[in-house]
């Protein structure tokens, strides 16, 4: 669930980004008096990739909330999964920088930097997770 979705909040970053939508949203974090996505203007794109934000979070922390309760605090699930938590934060945050900072370069290859480390945890998390699973087929 947290790689699908989060799979599916880098590509609404990318089009976000590739698509101008990134200069539709001034503030954060709201996003001027637009809540949710109505259509497909550049405004509702950039809605929609906040949004999937949140649903990306909320999996990450079901993530972590499993990992500790089925393979425990230190097991490298759970420390992997904390460390996607960690870099979501993060993310989250130079993402209110870009709007906050008008879009600067720097930000916005911090932005890019960060999602790559989040998506790389959650990688090495399903193999982990994959590789346990095959552990428990075999005893």
């Amino acid at each position: 669930m947290a790689c699908g979705t989060t799979f599916v909040l880098l590509l609404t970053g990318a089009y976000t980004a590739s698509s101008g939508a990134a200069w539709a949203c001034p503030t954060w974090p709201l996003c001027g008096d637009k809540y949710v996505p109505t259509g497909w203007s550049l405004v509702d794109i950039h809605v929609l990739h906040r949004w999937l934000v949140m649903l990306a979070f909320a999996a990450i922390v079901w993530l972590v909330v499993t990992a500790i309760r089925d393979a425990g605090i230190g097991a490298p699930l759970t420390l992997v999964a904390l460390a996607a938590l960690g870099f979501t934060l993060i993310e989250t945050l130079v993402g209110a920088a870009n709007i906050w900072l008008e879009l600067a370069d720097w930000v916005r290859i911090s932005h890019l930097g960060i999602a790559t480390l989040v998506w790389g945890c959650l990688v090495t998390a399903a193999v982990l997770n994959a590789r346990a699973l095959a552990r428990q087929h075999q005893a």
